[in-house]
């Protein structure tokens, strides 16, 4: 995102569902004597001192946004003076970047909770549309424009897998274990292109779609969360116009594996790796029913692996052990176990 920052700086926000539109207004607000202490310098003029909150970004705030339906949320703030209404934000190409739901935070006084932020805000939603650029204008109430920022929009060149396995045939999982697909834009320069909501997935074979996840550290974003139902081979499809890319997805019953290992992530840890495998194949998915569950004097907290953009080694961390004992896991769905030692 780059612009000619006279006044206003917009900075990206958070992802968020939102609809198309055009230009936007907000109406002004009766605030108490304190929000006139806070900000001296009352609405922002041209000229004023106006700057960009302080949110974190997963890629570069200067990042191409995708196109075709990326929804995200911009910012206007100021801690000296009031960016408030009517204030108007208004697209140069709403073809390119659509702009909706603009709402002003105000202050403290005014019963919002600015946190961290400590500024007079306006926040209000993009979706991008074709290729291309577009400024955002924003104006205060006299019309005076107080900035623009431009937004690029540029088209998908390639969609990268975030790809933990490494069998050409593509990852095997276990029936009923919760997987889950994550892709990245990337443009023709082979950046990465801000936002969520331009990549479309779809499945085929025995893989149904689920529409929440208990996976741990999943990246967020443009993904898919799948289980298979029942043995056999589908597809994960992700499209974003006209890219596209496709996984083979094998699909087993846990008395399909053939070896089960347990071993510790490092020497003397009590995280332990579950690892499946059917005939050399590495599985994703195994899940253990423990000969020694918690007892309340000790837990087991499953920490990742297990799903197809990680390691397929499902790894589980044995917490608050004050005696040892010998584990075994026995592989749910199946009667093959392993064991180890936990100290």
């Amino acid at each position: 995102m780059s612009g000619n920052f006279q006044a206003v700086i917009l900075v990206a926000l958070a992802v968020v569902a939102i609809g198309c539109g055009g230009d936007e207004h907000i109406a002004a607000k009766d605030c108490d004597a304190a929000f006139a202490v806070s900000f001296p310098k009352g609405e922002c003029a041209p000229g004023d001192d106006v700057g960009i909150a302080p949110v974190p970004r997963p890629y570069a705030p200067n990042s191409p946004f995708a196109p075709s339906g990326i929804h995200d949320e911009l910012l206007a703030a100021s801690k000296d003076c009031f960016v408030r209404g009517p204030i108007t934000v208004t697209s140069t190409s709403p073809s390119v970047v659509a702009v909706s739901g603009l709402t002003a935070f105000g202050s403290p006084s005014c019963g919002n909770d600015l946190g961290s932020f400590g500024a007079s805000l306006a926040s209000f939603s993009i979706t991008t549309g074709q290729p291309g650029k577009a400024d955002l204008v924003i104006a205060n109430s006299s019309g005076a424009e107080l900035g623009r920022a431009t937004i690029d929009v540029e088209a998908t060149a390639r969609l990268e897998l975030q790809q933990g396995w490494t069998d050409a045939a593509g990852p095997t999982i276990l029936t009923a274990s919760q997987q889950l697909l994550h892709v990245t834009t990337i443009d023709a320069a082979g950046d990465v292109t801000a936002g969520t909501g331009s990549v479309h997935f779809s499945l085929t074979g025995p893989l149904s779609r689920l529409n929440e996840t208990t996976l741990r550290d999943v990246p967020g974003g443009d993904e898919i969360v799948f289980i298979g139902m029942s043995p056999g081979t589908g597809t994960v499809d992700a499209t974003c116009v006209n890219t596209s890319t496709s996984v083979t997805v094998n699909v087993i019953d846990a008395n399909a594996v053939t070896d089960l290992t347990l071993t510790r992530v490092f020497p003397g840890s009590n995280q332990i790796a579950v690892t499946a495998s059917a005939n050399g194949r590495l599985v994703f998915g195994a899940q253990c029913e423990w000969s020694v569950p918690p007892d309340g004097t000790f837990g087991i907290n499953w920490i990742g692996g297990g799903w197809i953009g990680e390691s397929a080694p499902t790894v589980y961390d044995f917490v608050n052990v004050k005696y040892g004992f010998t584990e075994t896991c026995t592989l749910v769905g199946s009667s093959l176990s392993a064991s180890i030692e936990i100290d």
